[in-house]
């Protein structure tokens, strides 16, 4: 009798049909699915609980003999690399996932150090505008009060640029 397919020792996962699923003999539950020892035979369908035959997770009326040493020690193996299998995805994972993060914390400070740089030029375009701003209220000042001089002379003057003297 072989556990698994493929003639592989710790290859101990249930054979599948095309109805259900076969046991693993070396379990120790009397509970199967279609209450049968159905190593790969599918199991079936209709059949109530408990009815021996058919469907359902049912009581076994035949008794498993308690698995061997040797069937024991192939499964512990077999789990055993299975663990150890799924230990290394989750390494594997987990040193991409703090590759991002070590990624997206150079992000980080580069995109604050951009900012820190983009509030001084912000900084420093605000104080360049201020500067401008009142020089060109100097500048209309002057030449307000350069209109209003020179339109007093022309309402003085009668309309001539020049007065004569008077």
């Amino acid at each position: 009798m072989s556990y698994g397919s493929g003639g592989n020792p710790f290859n101990t996962a249930t054979s599948r049909g095309s109805g259900g699923r076969g046991t693993d003999k070396s379990s120790y539950s009397y509970y199967q699915r279609g209450g049968g020892e159905s190593e790969g035979s599918g199991g079936g369908g209709g059949g109530g609980r408990g009815s021996g035959s058919g469907g359902g997770w049912g009581f076994s009326n035949k008794k498993q003999s308690p698995p061997s040493a040797a069937s024991i020690l192939r499964d512990t193996i077999a789990k055993n690399y299975e663990a150890q299998a799924t230990a290394s995805n989750v390494m594997y994972n987990m040193n991409g996932q703090r590759d991002q993060l070590e990624g997206a914390r150079g992000n980080v400070l580069e995109i604050k150090e951009m900012t820190k740089l983009a509030k001084a030029e912000l900084e420093e375009l605000r104080r360049k505008a201020t500067w401008r701003r009142r020089k060109l209220y100097v500048i209309i000042g002057v030449l307000s009060i350069t209109d209003m001089f020179l339109f007093y002379r022309l309402a003085k003057c009668g309309g001539y640029f020049w007065c004569d003297g008077e």
